[in-house]
């Protein structure tokens, strides 16, 4: 399984690979990275300006259907929202 995602610094670690991860060819992850490497997903950083624009579309898409979706099962409030 993979996910594609932005290079935001959420999603892509900012930081400098250190001589041990240069010698190891391996990279920084960021938080999120590493969560998802246990759960054994594979992250796809987007490179390219369109192929950004579809993550953002697809991420748009996907938050504006969870509010309509919220709302039509009555779920404005904190609790019944965080088990939705």
């Amino acid at each position: 399984m993979a996910v594609y995602l932005d290079r935001h610094t959420t999603y892509k670690s900012p930081a400098q690979a250190s001589i041990q991860d240069e010698l190891s060819d391996q990279r920084p992850l960021s938080q999120f990275e590493r969560a998802l490497k246990e759960l054994g997903v594979e992250v796809i950083h987007a490179t390219s300006a369109p192929a950004k624009g579809r993550v953002e579309r697809l991420f748009g898409t996907l938050q504006d259907r969870l509010v309509k979706e919220m709302r039509l099962r009555g779920s404005g409030r904190s609790k019944r929202a965080m088990r939705f």
